[in-house]
């Protein structure tokens, strides 16, 4: 017979592993009660509700994505319109020249310093040197190319922007799909992906606790070991991707002929619609990291890219980044439009560039001032209404 001795140990066994589970639950509830705190104390945070970068957007009743009004998360500050910044007045100053910029975040900002993104940058030079013009970001992360206008209609045009700098993510249109319904609402995601999984913990709060831990713990690892791990993590991600969405399929290297002559449809399209309106349209290249100099430089990048873009190859990124900007300098030189050639002046190095496609301070400060001075070229900024549909040439 066993002695007593030995059957006591499972017991015992049993009741420190439940301990140790009891201390473990303790100390996960202190570490997210003490970042819901710090979040309380440092942004204002609510205590008990979601608090992540999704509370920014939400879909109207037809399906827009747009900013929602007030909302705030960490740096980012939405206003009662609905846009990035500070708070503006729906009338129009009189005799006031009115800017929107539109994009996707990296318009929006990401990485910058508050107050740092290209188009606040723009507002602080138009008051400094052009003080009866005024900007504003109209930018919203995941707008497509379908719900472009009517977002433009819908939430920009009341304020009577009298110039709206049209800065398209001209990776997220090279793998566009139109929306599988006729009306243009639940079509496919801006940038492609394979559908999220469906979890039992969907629908719970999520840890404020964990970001912040992970934010620490990598910030200990030094960066050549943390990047190993990135890159480790991303291929195997993106390898994921290609077997699961593209079957017996290669990513493009080459992007089809049919995709830009689209794209520059939708740009005359878009040109055309805000010269009707009475508003002048002013098109931007968009520069990306990668060039076929600099591929080995940023692996990393290129793949951090390919997680949303997996349909094509680290070729097919840099070459739908040439054919698309090409495109744009076609249609604003074909249809007499500013151009904001963003693409040719930024410097395709980590000095100017977070990732493969958003901006650190440098690049943003840069982005507006070549905003900027092709506004002056155009002579937009002083008098709109001489930049008329057939007399006004296309600004390099």
């Amino acid at each position: 017979m066993p002695s007593s001795s030995a059957r006591r140990r499972p017991k015992a066994l049993v009741a420190r592993g439940a301990r140790l589970a009891g201390h473990l639950l303790v100390a996960a509830v202190c570490l997210e009660v003490a970042a819901r705190v710090d979040d309380r104390l440092t942004y204002g945070a609510p205590f008990w509700a979601r608090y992540d970068a999704d509370r920014l957007r939400a879909h109207d009743a037809d399906g827009l994505v747009r900013n929602v009004p007030g909302a705030q998360f960490e740096k980012w500050r939405i206003n009662a319109l609905g846009f990035r910044g500070d708070e503006i007045p729906v009338a129009k100053p009189a005799g006031r020249v009115r800017i929107a910029c539109l994009g996707t975040s990296e318009t929006f900002g990401l990485y910058e310093r508050e107050g740092g993104e290209w188009p606040a940058r723009l507002e602080a030079l138009l008051r400094a040197s052009h003080p009866g013009a005024e900007a504003f970001n109209a930018s919203v992360v995941g707008l497509q190319r379908h719900t472009r206008q009517p977002y433009i209609d819908r939430y920009v045009l009341p304020l009577r922007p009298d110039v709206l700098v049209l800065y398209f993510n001209v990776l997220q249109d090279a793998t566009y799909r139109p929306p599988a319904s006729a009306d243009g609402r639940g079509g496919a995601a801006a940038r492609s992906g394979p559908p999220a999984s469906a979890s039992l913990l969907d629908g719970l709060p999520a840890s404020r606790a964990l970001p912040k831990i992970r934010r620490v713990v990598t910030s200990a690892i030094p960066n050549s070991l943390w990047n190993r791990v990135r890159t480790w993590r991303l291929s195997r991600t993106v390898s994921r991707y290609e077997r699961t969405m593209l079957g017996d399929r290669l990513p493009m290297d080459v992007l089809p002929t049919e995709v830009v002559t689209g794209f520059e449809r939708h740009l005359r399209e878009i040109v055309l619609a805000q010269r009707e309106r009475g508003v002048v349209p002013v098109l931007a290249t968009y520069p990306t990291l990668g060039t076929a100099a600099n591929r080995h430089l940023h692996h990393l990048e290129f793949l951090s890219e390919r997680e949303y873009q997996f349909e094509v190859s680290d070729l097919g990124l840099i070459d739908a980044a040439a054919e698309l900007n090409d495109a744009v300098r076609r249609a604003a030189r074909e249809l007499t439009v500013p151009l904001v050639d963003v693409d040719a002046a930024l410097p395709k190095t980590s000095a100017y560039f977070a990732d493969y496609v958003h901006y650190k301070d440098a690049g943003a400060e840069l982005v507006a001032a070549q905003v900027l001075a092709a506004l002056e070229r155009a002579g937009v900024i002083a008098d709109p209404s001489a930049m008329t549909a057939g007399r006004s040439g296309a600004v390099r």
